[in-house]
């Protein structure tokens, strides 16, 4: 997959080139005149379109069979409000807490089996991975004084390993036999949005009761058609509504992806949402996001505390058709570990995952990724509708 990815940067309006791409994919599965004719104007069809929404899962379908087995590294940046900051220590007992956390994760995946890595370089103390334990608080050097901690999942389709180095101490439990990504790894797939809510994105979508193709909407400069989901609760109280944007000119990738949950008592609640910030086109037609942020935001009765956690994650280089069967030359080398060549003829030293260069980059006093402020307050009201998008 590295042989000649073009980046495109930031998710943005590619004029002709990308309208065609999106044009073909969706002739690809397409069916009907009245198709053909809104692709031969070179636009997307109006969101009423008869058979818009199976086009959509078609195009869904496709793009998952380009996949094969995915591989990346990527660094996983968190930040805490201090509100979440403080219920964490509460319910811990844990005074040390901190706001921050930077893991570097590199990760192999194909269908129902992966394996990953998690090597923590920064850490709020609060375990987000497969650790078996609490972690220590602060940042961690990466030299023979104190080595940061290291985790590692894998899951042959069967079982689900979870092994933490610092023990070492391994646990195994079954999986659960559905297509659905558990453990560590799902958290990573999910902010990748490499699945959406616990499917991919054809399962998701297929798995809705009541979607509606609302509108063709701008996220980053690029038409999406957002498909909304509404489960309005007991006497359309409260509820659950779910949401993802797909971008047809990328190939029919979901590039945002939110869900918020209003149990019923007025004006509480919780959402989610996951924005794919740029994306690769990594092989023709096939887009992959180089970095995507997830927003977490509760809402408590009239309290103005809503914001409580976001997570950035960037991925330095994708790669595809990898194995995920056994151990591989380049993945047996831990991360972190100093790679020193012994002959002349060798290339000379470097860090596995570049992870000294990235905990020297690393600021613990950085702003999270643009907060959204309309999300960021009391819900208004108990309608669901209202709320979806204030």
């Amino acid at each position: 997959m590295r042989a000649a990815p073009r980046t495109n940067g930031p998710i943005s309006a590619r004029g002709n080139v990308a309208m065609r791409t999106g044009v073909v994919a969706i002739a690809i599965v397409a069916t009907g005149a009245h198709f053909l004719a809104s692709m031969a104007m070179a636009a997307l069809p109006d969101v009423g379109t008869p058979g818009l929404m199976e086009t959509l899962i078609r195009g869904a379908e496709h793009r998952e069979a380009t996949y094969g087995a995915l591989g990346a590294i990527c660094t996983w940046d968190m930040f805490y409000s201090d509100r979440q900051v403080q219920v964490d220590r509460v319910s811990s007992g844990r005074q040390e807490l901190g706001a921050r956390a930077l893991d570097v994760v590199r990760f192999r995946w194909s269908g129902p089996k992966w394996w990953m890595e998690v090597l923590e370089l920064h850490s709020s103390g609060w375990n987000s991975w497969c650790f078996l334990g609490a972690l220590p608080t602060g940042p961690n050097a990466n030299d023979e004084a104190k080595d940061p901690p290291r985790a590692m999942e894998f899951c042959d389709g069967t079982r689900v390993w979870q092994l933490d180095f610092r023990q070492p101490t391994a646990v195994v439990r079954d999986a659960s036999g559905s297509a659905a990504i558990q453990g560590s790894f799902k958290q990573l797939a999910h902010a990748l949005l490499l699945h959406v809510n616990d499917k991919p994105l054809s399962g998701f979508l297929r798995s809705l009761k009541a979607p509606v193709i609302e509108e063709l909407e701008l996220i980053e400069g690029t038409q999406c058609y957002r498909v909304v989901d509404y489960r309005p609760g007991k006497d359309g109280v409260g509820g659950y509504m779910a949401a993802v944007w797909i971008a047809p000119e990328m190939g029919f990738a979901p590039v945002k992806f939110e869900d918020l949950f209003m149990p019923g008592q007025k004006r509480e609640g919780q959402r989610y949402v996951r924005l794919c910030a740029r994306m690769q086109e990594v092989r023709p037609g096939l887009w992959l996001p180089t970095r995507t942020t997830h927003h977490t935001y509760g809402y408590a009765e009239d309290d103005p505390d809503v914001w409580r956690w976001a997570t950035a994650v960037s991925v330095e280089a994708w790669e595809l058709d990898v194995s995920v069967e056994g151990k591989c030359f380049d993945t047996m080398i831990p991360l972190g570990a100093n790679v020193i060549g012994m002959r002349r003829s060798d290339a000379g030293r470097y860090v596995v995952g570049n992870t000294d260069g990235i905990m020297r980059s690393f600021d613990p006093d950085a702003p999270p990724p643009p907060i959204d402020a309309a999300r960021a307050r009391p819900l208004v009201s108990t309608d669901l509708k209202e709320n979806s998008w204030p």
